[in-house]
């Protein structure tokens, strides 16, 4: 456990009291247990191998490594924490390390609903990019108080990428919430109730939707479709930011969500050690770990190459929203595999962005050589 400096303490002390209104206001994880899950493996489910296989992880060819920091905001604690990831790690051939866990408040409790939500975050942002480092910042609760407390403690930690696999339905102030920096690669669940949720309609967040993978028996991509349960929407209160109004063609003036998607129904779910048993999960707070991830890997390698690293500021050239949107707008779905099937929320996917899947999948041999050669 990492104690705070007394300059950390402030912060989270005023950021407590500046959004203390929110107390009553609660956030929920964003994952949803498998049906008919077993500790017992299944084609059904999938490993990280097949995630590499099914993607195109394994075609990727980096094998320098380099520092890049993944700070995971979460509500609560899980005492078994590193005990899961270290068999999660041992179950999958991956290398260990031990998480830096850092606290708002010295005593935080464990919550059963938050609990498998830290396992799923530290084992497949880990899976995606083994070498980053990964701290836990826990909040003292689900409280909109508290998670933004957590967030502005996070920021401090010097974190590449800040991680929140949770929301909570849009409410009065939302947008006056004013804790994402513009260096950051802010990253978010889009939901899994069919709604927006912030942060994620946040324009400095960038939002992910959950999709059903299906795999052919040699474990290659075969399609992908619509979670039909996805949260996905319009925003109430955030204004459409340029990177959308530019390059989408919804006629709304709000912030428009998902950005982009990837495997999260929880019928098609992935492997999580939790409380000792190798169980599938899925819902987007298993898209979410797997994006931040699949950026950190991009980050990795650009801070490699001496590149400027990308945040997710709506002003800033280096945002990964206004790379992608502005690349997709000219340049067509290259990057990404199209969903076009299944709707979530009374939104249908469709060819092109479209709400419950966003841009669709990251196109994973294409996706990520084109971010790390990027220059603006």
């Amino acid at each position: 456990m990492t104690p705070l400096t007394l300059q950390q303490k402030q912060i989270v002390e005023e950021t407590t009291k500046k959004y203390a209104r929110f107390s009553n206001i609660r956030a929920t994880p964003t994952h949803s247990a498998s049906p008919n899950a077993t500790t017992t493996t299944s084609s059904s489910y999938f490993d990280v191998a097949q995630i590499y296989d099914g993607y195109g992880y394994n075609k990727l060819n980096y094998t320098s490594t380099g520092p890049v920091n993944i700070a995971i905001v979460i509500a609560y604690s899980y005492p078994n924490i590193q005990e899961d990831f270290n068999s999660f790690c041992s179950q999958n051939n991956l290398p260990t390390q031990t998480l830096n866990i850092v606290r708002t408040t010295p005593t935080i409790y464990p919550s059963s609903d938050w609990s498998p939500e830290i396992c799923i975050d530290t084992q497949w942002s880990h899976a995606m990019c083994p070498n980053a480092i990964i701290t836990v910042v826990e909040a003292a609760s689900s409280s909109i108080t508290d998670l933004t407390a957590a967030i502005t403690l996070a920021n401090t930690l010097n974190p590449d990428i800040v991680h929140m696999s949770w929301g909570v339905s849009e409410f009065s102030g939302c947008d006056t919430i004013d804790v994402f920096e513009s260096n950051i690669l802010y990253v978010a669940s889009g939901g899994d109730q069919n709604s927006v949720q912030w942060p994620s309609t946040n324009p400095s967040v960038l939002s992910v939707a959950a999709t059903s993978l299906y795999l052919t028996s040699t474990n290659q991509y075969s399609s992908e479709t619509t979670w039909s349960s996805t949260g996905c929407g319009t925003s109430q209160y955030f204004s459409i930011p340029s990177y959308q109004s530019n390059n989408t063609n919804t006629g709304s003036a709000y912030r428009n969500t998902c950005d982009l998607s990837i495997v999260g129904n929880p019928a098609t779910g992935c492997y999580v050690y939790y409380s000792g048993n190798y169980v599938p999960y899925g819902g987007s707070s298993l898209s979410a770990p797997i994006i931040s991830g699949t950026l950190a890997i991009i980050l990795q390698q650009r801070g490699l190459n001496n590149q400027p690293l990308f945040n997710s500021s709506p002003s800033s050239t280096l945002g990964i929203q206004n790379i992608l949107y502005n690349y997709y707008g000219k340049n067509g779905d290259g990057l990404f595999n199209d969903i076009t099937v299944g709707s979530s929320g009374g939104y249908n996917a469709s060819s092109g962005w479209d709400y419950p899947t966003g841009f669709g999948s990251p196109n994973i041999p294409m996706f990520v050589p084109y971010l790390v050669n990027y220059t603006s």
